[in-house]
């Protein structure tokens, strides 16, 4: 699915869906702006990158219960990203591959409660340079 630069003026709701991409990108929308939260849950499932760099998002980005499968290469890529409130990667979260949030801004809270990150030998979780407002 591409929405590379896509304007979106609500919620961008992918819960429960499957995107199905090995070793290429399930999911494109690196500079999309979309004014309300983005829902990649309960269920959700990618295999391939989820890629949200530049991306400006107006509510949350809730990835809890969802699963990123990109086993030695990037899972979940939101570098630069603008997230005006939460972010969750919880409650069932699990992410094979690198999750990457290099320079992003989190309006909210970053809850990775009860989440699995697994990229052996390699980084896990990368938040170099993020802001988050809150805890």
């Amino acid at each position: 699915m591409n929405f590379a630069g896509a304007s979106i003026g609500g919620q961008l709701d992918c819960s429960n869906g499957q995107f199905i991409n090995p070793d290429n990108t399930a999911i494109q929308a690196n500079r999309a702006k979309i004014t309300d939260s983005v829902f990649l849950c309960n269920g959700f499932q990618a295999k391939g990158e989820v890629n949200f760099v530049g991306a400006s998002i107006g509510g949350q980005l809730d990835c809890s219960n969802g699963q990123f499968i990109n086993p030695g290469n990037i899972a979940i890529q939101a570098n630069r990203a603008k997230i005006t409130s939460s972010v969750s990667l919880c409650n069932g979260f699990r992410a094979e591959g690198e999750v990457s949030f290099l320079g992003a801004s989190i309006g909210g809270q970053l809850d990775c409660s009860n989440g699995q990150f697994i990229n052996p030998g390699k980084i896990a979780i990368n938040a170099n340079g993020v802001k988050i407002t809150d805890s």
